[in-house]
């Protein structure tokens, strides 16, 4: 049984290498458990860097980092390491509520879709982050309606 957070639960993220198991909250708590080959899950750590629920989780191709949304507009990319420490950096750019985040397939890339509506649907700017530049946007791209 995992447990540890205060409220539902939002979204869940098992590693590509399956050494780490997230599980995210309206809490505004992320929960990083170590999951060693063959025996079950158990607390490593806890990282408190959204003001509000979390949204959404996503791992980076290689394990070593993961990327996380939330209520509170922020995105933040968060690198592991087996100290149990973890390094932490928000990305700069977001407008409104993060519904989704997501790494490219090579890990270099962030995206993140937001919320800049009054509705519950994503309407915001889809925001794309270069890794190795995390403190500026580079690509925004707006919704932009069906037409017909």
């Amino acid at each position: 049984e995992l447990t540890g957070h205060y409220g539902p639960v939002t979204a869940v993220c098992y590693s590509p290498d399956g050494h780490w198991l997230l599980s995210a909250s309206y809490d505004g708590t992320i929960r990083v458990y170590a999951t060693p080959a063959g025996g079950y899950a158990s607390l490593d750590r806890v990282i408190s860097a959204h003001d509000g629920p979390v949204s959404s989780l996503a791992f980076a191709p290689d394990s070593s980092r993961f990327v996380s949304g939330g209520w509170d507009g922020a995105v933040w990319l968060h690198g592991l390491n087996i100290t149990s420490s973890t390094n932490s950096t928000e990305l700069d750019g977001t407008q409104g509520l993060v519904g989704r985040v997501a790494f490219s397939p090579d890990g270099r890339w962030v995206a993140a879709a937001t919320d800049a509506s009054s509705s519950n649907t994503i309407r915001g700017p889809l925001n794309l982050w270069d890794v190795s530049d995390p403190n500026e946007v580079q690509v925004s791209v707006d919704w932009i309606p069906a037409i017909g």
